[in-house]
């Protein structure tokens, strides 16, 4: 698959030597993201991540005034039903994991406000190149609303709780030389030299090894901060199943059963799957189950497989989960039951 060149549109696209250049371009309205722009910087994403000849992907815009002041709230707010809003909310949380899973290192070169959802773009990105006038902010809070497009937990990852927790309950702008100093931004540049910069950094990957690049940043992901391999494993599986419009986390039973409760909280899932790989699962299923009661989701409900004795499904069943597969049952089985669970719960909420 090759990158598409844009000459128009809400996000523009060209390929300049091994770099990947996408340009928000709605001007008028400073990069605010709605429906369009979300789907075809997804779209720009996907295609330069299978093109073999982009080594790396600078994500810029197209007025100095903003990298994106944010989601476009004519578009949120013309939704007319609560599924609706749901639907709008997870078209951006796809547009930012998948910004986040691509396999090239992304760039993301910022002048002006990044914004509410611009902020979260941002972050999404590898790296954030600031030209000097910038500034990054959540000012969610003074809208009534909280960062919905997975900046709560990117933020915090990137700069800590607590600088975390003041800039999401202030709504207060921090300026480049701030962002830069907490982690923020990678570096500081001259005003209106933000794509200049990226382009630098961009151009230091053209001579990388291609499988190693991407090798390099799997391992880098599944490491990240705040999130151990099997956790980062069950989020990437819950963006796979959320493309079908729901939301699911599918997860192994290494983590403990706290773990899976708070993830489930934090992703507002709407039925889980538990894939059990030894012989501890009668000891951990009532655990888990009862983390989820205790954080309000007992409701919710929870698919079991893998290593389960056909003797013990009746115990397993006792505990509240709501269907458990034998051995031999494949994944697939699974996670179809999952989608369904979640689309009769969606279905019972009026969703």
């Amino acid at each position: 698959m090759t990158l598409t060149e844009r000459q128009d549109g809400p996000v523009l696209s060209r390929i300049e030597g091994a770099t990947a250049f996408l340009t928000l371009n709605r001007p008028d309205r400073l990069n605010a993201l709605d429906e369009e722009t979300l789907a075809t910087l997804e779209a720009c994403i996907h295609e330069a991540g299978l093109d073999p000849d982009v080594r790396a992907i600078v994500i810029a815009s197209g007025t100095p005034r903003a990298f994106s002041a944010g989601a476009d709230l004519k578009w949120l707010g013309a939704a007319s039903s609560a599924a609706e809003v749901a639907s709008r909310a997870h078209r951006g949380h796809r547009t930012m994991n998948a910004v986040a899973d691509c396999p090239k290192p992304t760039i993301a070169a910022i002048e002006g406000v990044a914004f509410g959802g611009g902020c979260e773009l941002a972050l999404a990105c590898d790296y954030r190149i600031a030209g000097d006038t910038a500034r990054f902010g959540q000012p969610e809070i003074k809208l009534g609303i909280i960062p919905g497009w997975g900046g709560t937990q990117r933020l915090t990852r990137l700069i800590g709780p607590s600088r975390a927790t003041d800039m999401i309950l202030t709504g207060r702008p921090v300026y480049a030389e701030e962002a830069f100093r907490i982690g923020l931004a990678n570096s500081v540049v001259g005003a209106g030299e933000a794509l200049a910069g990226a382009t630098s950094l961009a151009d230091s990957f053209a001579s990388a090894a291609p499988l190693a690049l991407k090798i390099a940043k799997a391992r880098v992901l599944v490491a990240k901060p705040g999130l151990d391999g099997h956790d980062r494993g069950a989020k990437i599986v819950a963006r796979a199943l959320r493309d079908a419009g729901m939301e699911v986390i599918y997860t192994g039973i290494r983590q403990t059963p706290d773990q899976i409760a708070e993830a489930a909280l934090q992703e507002d899932v709407e039925a889980i799957g538990l894939s059990i790989h030894s012989g501890a699962h009668l000891d951990l299923f009532p655990r888990i189950m009862e983390a989820l009661r205790v954080r309000g989701l007992g409701e919710i409900p929870v698919y079991a497989g893998g290593i389960i004795p056909p003797a013990d499904i009746p115990k397993v069943k006792s505990i509240g989960i709501r269907e458990v597969f034998g051995p031999g049952t494949s994944l697939d089985a699974i996670v179809t039951a999952v989608r369904a669970g979640a689309h009769a719960e969606r279905a019972s909420r009026g969703l």
